[in-house]
């Protein structure tokens, strides 16, 4: 097994800056522990994190789309209320 350290060298950084990237990079994560050269417990721990990420990702989406429903909501009662 490859520590940490090596692992850290050896490896691509991750570029998790858009959602396509930080698919890559999870492919890449993946291929690395079907191969043995990472171990379980480093690969959950990475794989949480990933968790984490998309779950901020979902909150920003849902609060733009939040938003926009909003400005919707409010442009229909302005057109309802000047009748």
């Amino acid at each position: 097994m490859i520590e940490l350290a090596d692992v850290k060298r050896k490896t691509p950084r991750l570029s998790l800056d858009t959602p396509l990237n930080a698919r890559k990079a999870l492919g890449r994560l993946i291929r690395l522990r079907y191969q043995g050269k990472i171990e379980s417990e480093m690969f959950r721990d990475i794989v949480y994190g990933f968790s984490s990420l998309i779950n901020y990702d979902k909150l920003l989406a849902d609060l733009r789309i939040e938003e926009r429903l909003t400005a919707i909501e409010n442009r229909t009662a302005a057109r309802e209320a000047s009748r």
